[in-house]
Formats: C-alpha cells, structure tokens, sequence
C-alpha cells in the first residue's frame, strides 16, 4: 500500500472515530445556571465557593452537638462514655464565637436562598459545580424518572413497618447480641430521592440518587456491606483501583494483532437482579444471613415530595450495600462468561462498571 492511500485510509479511520465517539463538551464553571434567572452578585459568589463549602454558624450549636455525641457515645462502656461527655465539656466551654467566612452580601444572599422555594440548587453529576434549576422543571425531570415501571407508588410510608421487621429479623438471627443491639434501627425516616443534573449531557438528565441516611435498613445495609465485601475483590479481574490499573497496564504488552477494548455496564446498579443475587449469597451464608440480606433488599422504598415509592427487583443508588451487591454479581457473571467464552480475550480487567479488554 503507497503512501498517499495509507493516510487516506487514516483520514478515514480518524472520521470514523470522531463520528462514533463524539466529544462532550465539559464545563470549567463552577456554577451553572439553568434557572433562566439572574443572579445578583452575593448569591453567585456564595455559590462559586462550592456546596461543599462549611458556612460557620453565628453560635455554636451546643444542643446539637451534645445530641450527635449522646448518639455517638450510647454503645460505648460506661466509663468511656462518660469520658467522651466530659471531654466535649471541656470543649465547648473553652470554645470562642465562631469567625464569620462569609461577606455581608452572601450572608444575605444564603438567609434570601434558604426562603426560596422556587430555585433547586445541586451538585453536577460530575465535575465540581452547583447547578441551579427551577424548582418546577426539577420537579418534572424526577417525575419523568418516576414513570419508569420499576417504580411502583405506595398507599402509606412503611417505615414503621419496615423497622418493625428488621428487628424482629435481628432478634431470630443468630448474629451476636452486640451486634444485633447496634444494627436495631430507632427513630427511623424514610428514604429520599433526589437527583443529579447530568450538565455533560444533552437535555440534562437526572441522575437518581436514594439517600438511606437514618433509614430503617440503613446500619444493617452497612453491616452486611462488610461481611459481603470479604467476598469480592479477589477476582484475577478485578482492578481495585486506578494506582493498581496503571501498575497492571505497565506489565502488559500489546502485540501489532491486539484489539484494546473499554466499556461499561449501563446502570450498573439499577441493572442488578434481586432474584439472582440471593441465590449467589444462598452458597456462602446460612439462611438467616440470607434473611436478613432479602429483606433489605426488598425494603427498597423512598419518598419524593411527600409521595412515597417502592423499587422493584433491582437494587438502589445510595444503599452502602449496592456497590458491593453489584461487584458480587459482576464476578460471578464474568467469571461464567469467560470460562464459557470460545476466543478468550488477552486480559479482562475491570473496576465497577468499568472494563479494559485486550
């Protein structure tokens, strides 16, 4: 092959590439607005400083620290709870006003902000920015999500129901007493959905999130999170971070014949079959366990605006039990797939959703 055709047929892989893996267009913003609104000088330095930025209150908030700490302390012995109380005293006494890292302008702008109810303002997707929308339209763009069949609406909030019955599960367990006591939820509240603006993509998209802060099942989805995830991560394929994906890369070598591949799962988590993932768990843990594991799983409700919602046979964003459900899955999927696979690929690597392929 000449010269000149080798670089048509360059030109022409090259506008290939382009036309199959457009670009995104990202934003160096650090505050996006959608409103359709102005916004004055004070709210827009305000919001520049990021949503995670820690505004220090006028007082110190004495009662709410003393009930974090009663709540942090309640397990703990005798003798050190009493430490830890008499320590934060201490603390709180010595403690001056708190300097203002605010100007007067965002100051005003925050108190303004917190009585409007017609502006929703968010973290993006991805990147570091605040996305303001109207209230209205983010309303629409969740209850566009909310149509999704997997969505089924509830008559009544079954959060008491559902403590209820973690408890009683807990109590027929035969995990040990201690544990049991700490994972018994008290006080519960439901879960909430929200979401995050996809500002990367064309129409901005919401990207469904359930908060289980406090919910029913919440400490217990920790617990079983962590005895589940001494069951992952030992994959030959799996990558457990992007320090160790480099140092896997380095010790590659691609031959002139080799094909690179990357893709992923789409919704990883929301892709995750129920059904399936207890028959996994059925081979390593007795039927308590697996209990305990199905209840959770099941007890996949939230609220939006007052509306409560249940999840059907797929498992949540938001739970700490969820990446670990959806890798235990993974590895056994791709485990079956390859063993069975008639052209074996180089390596297979992948972290979540994420896989490299030779």
């Amino acid at each position: 092959m000449g010269e000149d055709s080798k670089a048509r047929q360059l030109r022409k892989f090259a506008r290939l590439y382009k036309t199959q893996h457009p670009t995104i267009k990202t934003s160096k913003e650090t505050v996006i607005n959608l409103s359709g609104r102005t916004l004055n000088d004070g709210l827009s330095s305000l919001l520049q400083k990021s949503l995670n930025y820690a505004v220090t209150p006028r007082t110190i908030p004495i009662e709410d620290i003393l009930a974090g700490v009663e709540k942090a302390v309640h397990s703990l012995p005798v003798e050190m709870a009493e430490g830890a109380r008499q320590k934060t005293a201490r603390i709180i006494k010595s403690s001056s006003r708190p300097r203002n890292n605010l100007t007067r302008a965002e100051r005003e702008a925050l108190g303004t902000l917190k009585k409007n109810t017609d502006l929703t303002i968010l973290p993006a997707d991805k990147g570091n920015c605040a996305v303001v929308l109207n209230t209205v339209d983010y309303t629409q763009k969740i209850n566009s999500l909310l149509e999704d069949p997997s969505y089924r609406k509830l008559t009544r909030d079954p959060t008491d129901s559902t403590e209820r019955k973690t408890t009683l599960l807990l109590k027929k367990s035969t995990l040990p007493e201690y544990i049991c006591k700490q994972l018994r939820p008290a006080g519960s509240r439901p879960p909430r959905l929200y979401g995050f603006p996809k500002v990367h993509k064309e129409g901005v998209l919401l990207r469904s999130i359930v908060s289980n802060i406090g919910a029913p099942t919440y400490q217990l989805c920790k617990y079983l999170a962590g005895i589940l995830s001494q069951l992952t991560g030992n994959s030959a394929h799996h990558a457990k971070n992007s320090i160790r994906f480099v140092q896997i890369l380095e010790s590659l070598r691609v031959q002139p014949e080799d094909l690179m591949v990357s893709f992923d799962v789409v919704s990883l988590f929301t892709n995750v079959p129920i059904v399936d993932s207890l028959e996994l768990f059925s081979r390593h843990f007795e039927y308590d366990v697996l209990a305990l594991f199905k209840h959770v799983l099941i007890s996949t409700y939230f609220c939006f605006v007052g509306q409560f919602y249940e999840q059907t046979d797929v498992v949540t964003m938001g739970s700490p039990l969820s990446p670990v459900i959806a890798n235990f899955f993974m590895e056994d999927f791709e485990k079956n797939v390859l063993e069975q696979a008639t052209h074996k690929p180089v390596c297979w690597f992948r972290y979540v959703d994420d896989t490299f392929v030779i």
